[in-house]
């Protein structure tokens, strides 16, 4: 009997798919063949009926539960629902096969994939992810992909080329807007850090270009 009552426990915690039903109709069979044996020993009447009380209590108490389970009104299992769902909505969002095929091709032609990405979901209706960064209020956009390529074609997060010729780009866009150095490089970093652990690649360098007439920081992945 306390087997059959831990394995309905599982059952009730979500641990076994289905309960002990089989093992409860043995205990009532086994109980309703003690009780029409003439026992004469008032010892085994009294546990006898001690026996049939706790199952009767322990039936009437499964049965109730197992009602509030069909009714989805079980406290422990709405519990365990909503902890299932507060961890799916922690996990990021599975990219479709649509996506993963359009970040790969602007990958090759050295394109943002984030923003190609993002494009696919906005032509099937899904809210736009545009893979921007932001420093100090201005837009920063650092695209992902692009060619292998060495240090003469990346510069290296806090060398002062990779800063000196953002300021220059900024000025020749005609911005006169002092830019934050740390700020920018700490954007860079954590971007960095995202581009290795999405792709792999063993370091990110940044290279600053100007497209219409906006600088812009772009990502060298380094293989």
């Amino acid at each position: 009997m306390q087997m059959t009552k831990n394995e309905y426990e599982m059952y009730f915690m979500g641990v076994t798919r289905r309960p002990p039903e089989e093992k409860t109709r043995e205990i009532k069979k086994l109980l309703h063949e003690f009780t029409e044996m003439h026992i004469t020993n008032t010892r085994v009447v009294f546990k006898l009926r001690v026996l049939r009380t706790r199952f009767n209590s322990y039936s009437l108490r499964w049965l109730r539960t197992m009602k509030q389970i069909e009714d989805g009104t079980y406290r422990k299992h709405r519990w365990l629902a909503d902890k299932r769902d507060a961890e799916r909505a922690k996990k990021p969002k599975q990219k479709s096969s649509d996506e993963v095929r359009a970040e790969i091709r602007a990958l090759m032609r050295g394109e943002d994939p984030d923003a190609a990405a993002a494009t696919v979901r906005r032509e099937r209706g899904d809210p736009n992810d545009t893979a921007t960064v932001r420093s100090e209020g201005r837009k920063v956009v650092a695209p992902r992909g692009a060619p292998k390529a060495g240090g003469r074609n990346g510069h290296e997060i806090g060398s002062d080329g990779l800063y000196d010729a953002y300021v220059s780009a900024r000025k020749g866009s005609g911005s006169t807007e002092a830019v934050n150095r740390a700020a920018l490089e700490a954007t860079l970093n954590r971007h960095r850090e995202k581009i290795k652990a999405k792709y792999g690649v063993r370091d990110v360098r940044f290279k600053v270009v100007t497209e219409n007439g906006k600088p812009k920081v772009k990502a060298v992945p380094v293989k």
